[in-house]
């Protein structure tokens, strides 16, 4: 959403940035660097840890969320409100782990994870990443339900340098280990630019896809087509300089039996 590190005259843009996102019609949204208005809660409920200027949410205009805090001894908790984290109620009567991740593009430390586990995690030589931290945290809450994990991951497949790609390979090859789906890149084996900073270069080989969504087989295999980018919100509108990530999931609602209609 465009607000972390911004002053106060973003929140006008802001503002416009959650209208855009009630006009996409989205059943639930994972936000990050977001600012829930008091209004919103008037149309949905919102999820989100406590911060007092930016921080990740997950908001549904239509279907139940109820706030999941993981055990002592998660390392999300270290990550504070730049996870969210909460139960959705699907249409078909499951329910569904999701979470909205903002997985800044910061080493982590000693806070997040004891010094064995940060020396593990690491990817390269600058160590283990805040991305790395919720991956583990995120794999140890995953249980038979379906799940939804999606944000900013900082973090592409297709990157310049040899050291970034051999790095953000080992992360992607994690994300596979642990079963969970990427619901552009596993169907289309292409990335979809969601970051748009140096959109004048238009540079295939850098950074383009930061934003990922990530989730179980079972909603892996009700994709109802391809994942699209609202690209607008962040050229023409310049509502942020990621754009949203639409993905679709044919869930159809409980059926209605046994109803006497006469």
């Amino acid at each position: 959403m465009g607000m972390g590190g911004r002053h106060a005259s973003r929140h006008s843009i802001h503002e416009q940035a959650w209208h855009y996102l009630l006009g996409l019609g989205a059943d639930v949204a994972f936000v990050q660097e977001g600012l829930p208005p008091s209004w919103i809660r008037g149309i949905g409920t919102v999820v989100h840890g406590p911060f007092k200027r930016t921080g990740s949410a997950i908001f549904s205009p239509r279907f139940p969320l109820e706030r999941v805090t993981p055990p002592e001894g998660n390392p999300i908790l270290s990550m504070g409100a730049y996870v969210a984290m909460a139960h959705l109620a699907l249409p078909d009567g499951t329910e569904a782990l999701v979470a909205s991740v903002h997985a800044v593009a910061r080493k982590a430390n000693e806070r997040h994870l004891p010094d064995d586990r940060l020396t593990s995690l690491a990817r390269s030589r600058e160590g283990t990443k805040l991305n790395d931290v919720a991956v583990a945290g995120l794999a140890a809450m995953v249980d038979d339900r379906p799940f939804i994990f999606a944000g900013d991951w900082n973090v592409g497949r297709i990157r310049k340098e040899e050291r970034d790609r051999a790095a953000a390979a080992v992360f992607f090859e994690r994300i596979a280990g642990h079963e969970w789906r990427d619901c552009v890149w596993d169907r289309t084996k292409a990335e979809l630019q969601t970051w748009f900073r140096n959109s004048e270069s238009k540079d295939d080989e850098g950074l383009r896809q930061n934003d990922h969504v990530f989730c179980s087989l079972d909603l892996f295999d009700r994709m109802a087509a391809d994942a699209w980018v609202a690209t607008d919100a962040a050229t023409a509108l310049g509502l942020s300089d990621h754009a949203p990530l639409i993905v679709e999931f044919d869930v159809p609602p409980i059926g209605l039996t046994n109803l006497n209609l006469s």
